[in-house]
């Protein structure tokens, strides 16, 4: 069974409003509310949730937080794991996205090697922040890319 779980726009509060009223076990962030793209660097929204002490706190949320690590395709290579630890270690959710990767049709070799630059990411961020719970996003532009993926990121567990 597949369940929807509704995704909370941080910069718009109607979008929050509606969301909030979504029966969902979870509450989802998106990373990209909270830096600017052109610098990626913390945003005002960051900061005001980092100085509430995490989205928790801030949003005055009980149910589990699960910061969505999904970024535009241009950001993928700037951000580092010591980038994506910074932002969760501020924003303190309970529950992470794996570092997202760029996959395309016939560019088979590209995309292997970004889900392979992925996959490190994944290992030293699972050391950094050891507190958060990662979810395993999984990418490919084959079968066989897509299965094998997911088989590396459950062994990570």
């Amino acid at each position: 069974m597949v369940k929807l779980i509704s995704i909370t726009k941080a910069n718009d509060i109607g979008t929050s409003i509606i969301t909030l009223a979504t029966p969902s076990d979870y509450h989802v962030f998106r990373l990209l509310d909270f830096i600017s793209l052109r610098t990626l660097t913390p945003n005002s929204t960051f900061r005001a949730i980092d100085q509430a002490g995490g989205l928790h706190r801030y949003y005055n949320e009980k149910r589990p937080i699960i910061l969505s690590l999904i970024i535009p395709d241009d950001t993928n290579e700037k951000l580092l794991p010591y980038d994506y630890a910074y932002f969760i270690k501020h924003l303190k959710p309970d529950y992470c996205t794996t570092p997202d990767c760029q996959t395309y049709d016939k560019e088979e070799f590209f995309s292997s090697e970004e889900i392979k630059r992925s996959i490190k990411a994944t290992r030293l961020l699972m050391d950094l922040c050891k507190e958060v719970t990662f979810i395993g996003h999984v990418k490919g532009n084959s079968e066989i890319q897509v299965t094998t993926h997911a088989m590396v990121l459950s062994l990570l567990g």
